[in-house]
């Protein structure tokens, strides 16, 4: 019967083990590939995250929106440009002018079609 027991709690074990494993791998990886945040911070919010979980949990619930696109910018990407300055400054003066925003629509219909 004990045998029995210890199999139970090895699988129990197992179970809460690995996808606190997860997360903090999620959570670490996401870190180290925000560019907004510089090597010194990195480390930080790494060295917090690890040793704290519910500070790990709580990266991941406030974590910026804006940074979750994780995207190589080798290329021109417009459509981030897009949704950035729009995101940008809401209520506030235009962000681009009216013919860089009529060549901006110009492109979105040019996708559409």
């Amino acid at each position: 019967m004990s045998d029995a027991r210890h199999d139970i709690g090895v699988a129990v074990s197992i179970l809460l083990t690995v996808p606190i494993f997860a997360v903090w791998a999620f959570a670490l990886l996401d870190i180290v590939r925000r560019p907004d945040l510089r090597a010194l911070r990195k480390v930080v919010y790494g060295a917090i995250v690890v040793l704290v979980f519910p500070a790990t949990l709580l990266y991941l619930l406030a974590r910026p929106t804006s940074i979750v696109r994780h995207r190589t910018h080798d290329r021109e990407d417009w459509r981030d440009e897009l949704v950035d300055r729009l995101e940008a400054r809401p209520g506030g003066p235009p962000v681009v002018s009216r013919s860089q925003e009529q060549q901006m629509l110009d492109r979105v219909g040019r996708l559409r079609r």
